[in-house]
């Protein structure tokens, strides 16, 4: 791994880097599937060292399926420090001495794992990089994310889904759009 190294497909990095972690583990991510939880786990469930994830609960990324709850539980009954961000939006990997920074959240579409992967762009971290990143996510406001979160991030992505449609009336563009993040499709 390379300081400043660019990759456009950060399960490359971030997969190679959990495969021999040096110390520990920080991971900010808005969303957050399933099958990149199962891979973490898989990793940090015999680690020594701390794992926390930084992520957002957010009900329309779970309605729209972009955040797993069930991931997120399967990473705390695992051992990981999971903490909600209010508005976040910052994509990064601390992995002990090594760093990542990019637009790639920890989805296999983001990650490029995946046979429909997004564009994305991520620079590896030199060390003092990775310093200062720790130090900031650090200071985030956050708060660390319990049972009864979860359950009510459930509870409200729920009646997103549910939404009824309008019968009156016309929708501009913006409410359409907005309608068709939150109604399910028949």
């Amino acid at each position: 791994m390379s300081e400043g190294l660019v990759y456009t497909n950060a399960a490359d990095w971030l997969y190679k880097a959990i495969d021999d972690v040096d110390g520990d583990v920080i991971l900010a991510s808005p969303y957050v599937s399933a099958e990149v939880c199962k891979r973490l786990v898989d990793v940090c469930k015999n680690s020594n060292y701390e794992w926390h994830l930084f992520t957002c609960l957010d009900p329309t990324a779970v309605a729209n399926g972009y955040l797993s709850i069930e991931g997120l539980i399967h990473l705390e009954q695992n051992g990981v420090n999971v903490s909600h961000v209010e508005r976040l939006h910052a994509k990064t990997f601390l992995v002990g001495s090594r760093g990542f920074l990019g637009s790639a959240n920890l989805t296999g579409a983001g990650l490029g794992s995946s046979k429909a992967a997004n564009f994305e762009l991520g620079v590896e971290l030199g060390m003092a990089q990775v310093c200062t990143v720790g130090r900031t996510v650090g200071v985030w406001p956050s708060r660390r994310v319990t049972a009864k979160d979860l359950e009510k991030l459930l509870s409200r992505a729920r009646q997103l889904t549910h939404a009824e449609l309008p019968t009156t009336g016309e929708l501009d563009t913006g409410s359409a759009l907005a309608l068709v993040a939150v109604i399910p499709s028949r």
